[in-house]
């Protein structure tokens, strides 16, 4: 049982029998006698932590109840141990409380996940950003009287075009290969030439 996160007590009971049926006295063989012992203990265990110093030490009161027959002993143990400590992830300092526990305060949780995910957000916001100028310089090749677009390597390269940002690709049964970015798409021709199309159902 643990109380105030500081304070842990644990009981046990131990009983045993220890039966001696033949036990030899002399070195007759007729000389024979039997014991049987009955043998019950309690345990109580009682530990509290504390700072001493810049240190944590944990003092183990152990109370022993023993009983053979009538005769009975009762001693305590204190002992002492070290006890390591856990860091707050966001600012370093020492964590008291729970073992699971990885802040020191709601401030510091707040302030480490905020920075995961702004981590996050500008890594989608940059691909995003990406992708819709891509989509931008493919419609401003487009003509809409047409069904597809021939357009040069040059051309896309000096629009900014980032051939590493694309949606989704798109393989027809004859083999051709197309990246689109929504609902546009391109596929490449003879050397540094390039078709452009679009899904009119997007």
């Amino acid at each position: 049982m643990m109380f105030f996160e500081r304070v842990y007590l644990q009981s046990e009971l131990d009983r045993k029998c220890i039966h001696m049926p033949h036990i030899r006295t002399t070195q007759s063989t007729s000389d024979r006698t039997s014991q049987h012992i009955f043998y019950g203990q309690v345990n109580a265990v009682l530990e509290v932590m504390f700072d001493l110093s810049k240190k944590a030490k944990k003092v183990r009161v152990v109370s022993c109840l023993r009983g053979r027959r009538q005769n009975f002993l009762i001693f305590v143990k204190i002992g002492w141990m070290s006890e390591s400590h856990k860091s707050c992830l966001e600012c370093d300092d020492r964590i008291k409380g729970r073992a699971d526990k990885k802040f020191c305060s709601d401030a510091c949780r707040n302030s480490y996940n905020n920075k995961l995910n702004s981590d996050v957000n500008a890594t989608v916001r940059n691909i995003n950003n990406s992708l819709r100028k891509n989509r931008r310089v493919l419609e401003s090749f487009w003509q809409e009287d047409k069904d597809f677009v021939r357009i040069t390597l040059a051309q896309l390269s000096k629009a900014g075009f980032d051939f590493n940002y694309f949606t989704q690709i798109y393989t027809t049964k004859t083999g051709n290969v197309y990246f689109y970015i929504y609902d546009f798409g391109y596929r490449k021709l003879e050397e540094e030439k390039y078709l452009i199309v679009r899904n009119k159902n997007e």
